[in-house]
């Protein structure tokens, strides 16, 4: 099958968040299958084309940024849809999409809003312009809709297309070779540095937690929140680490007692790194928002709890350093089979 994924960002550029590191995972396991996957995506400095781990992927050169991840590319307008036998968009508001959708001719395609959705949340000018001339139509005309969890799944009720929504979880890559690592006694969160992630809750947990050789590491990149968040900070073992990729953050995963997820945005759609974090045999405690929170209970995989600090206190006792396997039923190969069930269907 060849397969077109048409995303704002692709890796390396990690620090875009969850949707480009699972996106590479998909196009991997894509690849291992012996499918033919393209990524039409954008970069900062030129037009050129490149192959990561078997993916031809086209870098169209970026004119102007409107937003975190709406980035002008003109190139792409120039490139031939038809070709392919299933097309996927990665996100709903971006430029790429606005792109396939016009010049398309009919052509199929599922989309994967990726925690961009629902329409309603957080909507600047931009945001409700985009949707009048072109969301909700890339959104209604999509054969299927791509959601990660039930959760994020409720968001799209009365919209007129539940019925046409899937649930499939993210796909994380589990390392082939998982070395029996002594957790260090720290405590980690990993993802983006927003005031909606809930990290100053973390904070206030683990100032009473009475472990006191433990350390609270927290890392990755800053969304206008870190100064703040570090003048909330009373203990001394809270360390920053600032992005982390590749080994360094292979080291923190595979390292940590246990990791956690506080958010407190209602419309969080997954967190990919909880399942990266039990890929190593590390717990989890993620807050009921989370999109992961029903694997992490139906798989006790760790904690689920409301987003507050006593709460998140009680169940760090609960969970630190206990012993997690992933499930077999998230493990790629089982996920990809539905993935190859839905494109043969919108073909």
């Amino acid at each position: 099958m060849r397969i077109l994924l048409i995303t704002p960002a692709f890796f390396p550029e990690n620090k875009y968040g969850g949707p480009v590191e699972s996106n590479l995972s998909l196009c991997r396991e894509f690849v291992k299958k012996g499918h033919e996957v393209t990524v039409y995506t954008s970069h900062n400095k030129k037009t050129e084309t490149k192959e990561i781990e078997g993916v031809k992927v086209h870098y169209f050169k970026r004119y102007l940024k409107l937003s975190n991840n709406f980035f002008i590319t003109p190139g792409m307008a120039f490139m031939d849809f038809s070709k392919f036998d299933a097309v996927h968009l990665s996100e709903l508001r971006t430029f790429q999409n606005v792109l396939f959708y016009f010049l398309r001719k009919n052509k199929n395609y599922v989309i994967s809003c990726r925690g961009t959705f629902p329409l309603e949340f957080q909507r600047t000018a931009l945001k409700k312009i985009f949707d009048f001339f072109a969301g909700k139509k890339i959104l209604e005309n999509a054969r299927f809709n791509i959601v990660s969890s039930e959760k994020e799944r409720e968001h799209f009720k009365d919209k007129g297309v539940l019925n046409k929504t899937a649930v499939i979880p993210n796909i994380v890559s589990i390392p082939q070779k998982v070395k029996n690592t002594k957790s260090k006694k720290y405590i980690l969160y990993l993802g983006r540095i927003h005031k909606f992630k809930g990290i100053d809750l973390l904070v206030k947990a683990f100032e009473k937690f009475n472990k006191k050789d433990f350390k609270l590491l927290i890392a990755g990149p800053d969304e206008d929140y870190l100064e703040e968040l570090k003048k909330s900070v009373k203990s001394k073992n809270v360390e920053f680490r600032g992005f982390v990729s590749g080994k360094e953050k292979e080291k923190l995963l595979s390292e940590c007692g246990v990791l956690v997820l506080p958010s407190i945005n209602k419309h969080e759609s997954f967190g990919n790194v909880a399942l990266e974090a039990v890929a190593y045999g590390k717990p989890v405690i993620v807050s009921e928002f989370c999109g992961v929170s029903e694997y992490v209970k139906k798989y006790n995989l760790g904690e689920v709890v409301k987003a507050d600090a006593d709460e998140i206190l009680k169940a760090l006792y609960r969970a630190i350093n206990k012993k997690v396997r992933f499930p077999e039923e998230l493990k790629a190969e089982n996920l990809i089979k539905k993935y190859e069930g839905i494109y043969g269907d919108a073909a």
